[in-house]
């Protein structure tokens, strides 16, 4: 969808991405590349403060907040459905450093009606794009962020620790649990299931569990209330001290 704005035909912001990326805070994709971060945390007057400018314009690409809270972008083009302004490259952002870099590039374009989705394993499956348009995607491609590599620059996979014990079953709001791996434990992360489509996906939420020591068995604490994490199905991240993730366990919240 195009709208005219000021003698120009600029893009509908619905045609831009958005995924909230950490509780309250929603990383939003808009004009020319801008990115801004929406903080919703204050109940009178939410904030808004830059994030940068990505290296290509993506209309109808995807946001996808990835295991460790990091938001990869794909897909998208500078002239809407078309494969012109097509990008095939990808970005990466820090919410550390609100940061971009361009990483891996695709072997298609992905647009209108395409999708990316956060497995378990870490990696991310985009698919679909471009009808009603240029191309009918009928495929799928697997991206594999850095965190799952080793960082000698050798480009061999990392060793993963592995979750021997974690809940399967429904687990309340605030309530305390154990994480046991085959390796001191780290970091904790939870990622809600995805659900997405038309460049929004609308139940990713990230939660960063806090760690109090490093050990095999680890306590950690869910989500306070429904409101920050709605019920449902998440994916559970163990992490070594080296950065890398183990397979994710689903857990049932609320």
């Amino acid at each position: 969808m195009l709208t005219k704005y000021s003698n120009k035909i600029e893009p509908s912001q619905a045609s831009l991405s958005s995924v909230m990326y950490a509780p309250g805070k929603v990383l939003a994709i808009r004009k020319y590349r801008k990115a801004v971060i929406v903080d919703l945390n204050d109940p009178v007057k939410p904030a808004v403060f830059a994030a940068g400018y990505l290296a290509k314009d993506r209309q109808f690409g995807t946001a996808t907040v990835l295991a460790n809270g990091q938001v990869w972008v794909n897909g998208g083009s500078s002239t809407g459905n078309d494969l012109v302004g097509a990008a095939l490259d990808t970005e990466l952002w820090d919410p550390d450093t609100n940061t971009w870099k361009t990483v891996a590039s695709a072997a298609t374009a992905r647009l209108y009606h395409s999708a990316s989705l956060l497995l378990l394993d870490g990696t991310v499956i985009t698919g679909g794009g471009g009808a009603q348009g240029p191309l009918t995607q009928l495929n799928g491609e697997i991206y594999y962020p850095p965190y799952l590599f080793k960082t000698d620059g050798s480009g061999e996979f990392a060793l993963r620790p592995d979750i021997i014990d974690a809940p399967t079953t429904l687990v309340n709001w605030d309530q305390q649990f154990s994480v046991e791996a085959s390796e001191s434990i780290a970091r904790v992360t939870l990622v809600r299931a995805g659900a997405v489509t038309h460049a929004f996906n609308q139940e990713t939420r990230f939660f960063d569990l806090p760690v109090s020591e490093t050990a095999n068995i680890v306590t950690v604490q869910s989500p306070a209330s429904p409101n920050l994490a709605p019920p449902g199905f998440y994916l559970l991240f163990v992490w070594n001290a080296s950065g890398v993730p183990s397979i994710a366990r689903i857990i049932q919240l609320g």
